[in-house]
């Protein structure tokens, strides 16, 4: 069967099936294994995690922690230094306007 005719029984383009039959030359089989797709899990604030770091933004002053001041980005610096969550500049910005600990744990 040539590639034109498997583009048209699979119902994608020419150029799809060169990568597959390219992929099952070099790597075999496992080559055309089907793949987790989309954006990668990263890990999450625990509940627990989260009301605790409300409770320091709302108790506690930043030099106490070692911080300048309660910026983005230093929010950012205790969520990866306490727990071990990355979270962009954005996402910290986005979960500090949260009005729960729970909607602060959805959000990172």
């Amino acid at each position: 069967m040539s590639k034109s005719e498997a583009a048209r029984v699979f119902q994608v383009s020419r150029t799809a099936v060169h990568h597959w039959t390219k992929a099952f030359a070099e790597q075999g089989a496992k080559a055309l294994k089907a793949k987790r797709r989309g954006r990668r899990q990263s890990s999450r604030l625990a509940p627990h995690e989260a009301a605790t770091t409300v409770r320091l933004l709302t108790k506690t002053c930043p030099d106490q922690l070692g911080l300048p001041l309660w910026t983005r980005a230093s929010v950012g610096q205790l969520l990866e230094h306490r727990y071990g969550v990355s979270a962009s500049v954005w996402t910290v910005a986005q979960a500090v306007g949260a009005d729960s600990p729970k909607t602060l744990a959805t959000c990172l």
